[in-house]
């Protein structure tokens, strides 16, 4: 009876520790799909940074652009009208 008893205890202290350790294995998942979900905001709104700055930049580029061709328009036309 006391070795049955003992055996008892230690499926006991067996079992206990492996849900120990289910429940730990659970909170690592748990933390590893909360930083998932981080990581994965963080690269969205780098991306939609990335893209407003670029935009952004390409616009700058291409007003410069649209001005010089507008004077470089207005030499011609004026040349032009020299000429006539």
């Amino acid at each position: 009876m006391v070795d049955a008893q003992k055996e008892a205890n230690q499926l006991i202290k067996e079992a206990e520790n492996r849900i120990i350790g289910m429940i730990d294995e659970h909170e690592i998942t748990k933390k590893a799909y909360e930083q998932k979900a981080e990581i994965i905001e963080s690269a969205n709104a780098f991306s939609k940074d990335l893209i407003n700055g670029t935009k952004k930049y390409a616009d700058e580029i291409l007003a410069e652009l649209e001005s010089n061709l507008q004077q470089k328009l207005e030499v011609i036309k004026e040349n032009r009208s020299e000429l006539k």
